[in-house]
């Protein structure tokens, strides 16, 4: 009887150790050490604070000091890894509030950046033609991508907007690789600035309630972009918003009270255009230095029949009916 104990112990112990072998205790992954601050040059800002204000190193991956004489960084200064062709990786330390203008222009090496937490604004042309960061996750603390910030940044394929976004500046994206945009839950933004997603790769785009204005061009020469739902709140659709892509169809919320033909200019697979609500007072373009050619689109409108201001067979050029 005592061995047959024995043998049933020793089963489980066998069938224990199996298990735990199966699942094996993680060994956390050490951080990388700092950078030495003898790689940068730096100077004390108003906030008592530091700037990095120039990368000085040969290091390929950076990891910027969280302090400097006791110091926090709390900014990268303007051109501070200005066309730094040899850097391949950099992570901002936590306390950095503001990435300066043109702090990462031209890496064109550069793959990997990690954003902080608490990171608020990063500025005009801060990682332009960084060829080959092909992913950033922007932190939920951000506030401003400014004007530029991401221009020609050809391998980046996808990109989250954090509810936290207030400001995406013109061209922010423009020439970008991106094929997915997402737009978290809750976001705050209300206006996609001029060309901010111009000539990228996107394939669709659902926009947040939040939005109230596309500028001009926001989502011109997009030769992917077949699929767009407009959010109810959206106000204004400025000139060649969605011009030079290949959508079919569009509906246009209740909410839109301005814009014009020229929205959709060189849509030449358009083939539907629904209006929701009544028809936009001006919708036919009027520039005689920048005339609105007739070969440019040729889609029918939609409307629902108590809607105001459409008329039949007919309007404003186009065959329309109601749906």
């Amino acid at each position: 009887m005592k061995k047959i104990i024995t043998w049933l112990l020793l089963c489980l112990l066998s069938i224990w150790l199996i298990g735990c072998g199966d699942t094996p205790l993680e060994t956390p992954t050490p951080e990388a050490p700092e950078t030495p601050v003898s790689s940068f040059e730096y100077q004390e800002n108003e906030d008592g604070g530091m700037t990095v204000t120039r990368f000085i190193g040969n290091e390929t991956t950076v990891v910027i000091p969280k302090a400097i004489n006791g110091k926090n960084v709390t900014r990268i200064g303007e051109h501070a890894f200005h066309h730094q062709t040899g850097l391949l990786s950099v992570k901002i330390p936590s306390h950095v509030q503001e990435i300066c203008t043109s702090a990462f222009t031209g890496c064109q090496s550069l793959m990997q950046v990690s954003l902080p937490e608490g990171l608020l604004n990063i500025d005009a042309a801060a990682f332009r033609e960084c060829a080959a960061l092909a992913t950033i996750e922007l932190p939920n603390s951000l506030e401003k991508v400014g004007i530029f910030a991401f221009d020609k940044c050809t391998s980046l394929k996808s990109i989250t907007i954090p509810q936290s976004l207030k400001t995406l500046g013109s061209h922010a994206f423009s020439g970008a690789g991106l094929e997915t945009v997402v737009f978290e839950q809750g976001c705050t933004l209300e206006v996609i600035d001029i060309c901010a997603f111009y000539d990228t790769k996107i394939q669709e785009i659902s926009l947040p309630t939040s939005i109230k204005t596309i500028s001009f061009a926001a989502f011109e020469a997009c030769d992917r972009l077949e699929r767009v739902s407009l959010n109810n709140g959206l106000e204004i659709i400025q000139d060649s918003a969605f011009s030079r892509t290949p959508i079919k169809e569009i509906i246009i919320p209740t909410t839109v009270t301005d814009m014009t033909e020229m929205t959709f200019e060189y849509c030449l697979s358009l083939e539907a255009v629904k209006f929701e609500g009544n028809a936009p007072t001006a919708y036919v373009y009027v520039n005689p230095q920048l005339p609105m050619e007739p070969e440019c689109a040729a889609y029918t409108v939609y409307y629902h029949q108590d809607a105001i201001g459409f008329t039949s067979p007919t309007w404003n050029g186009y065959a329309s009916q109601i749906w």
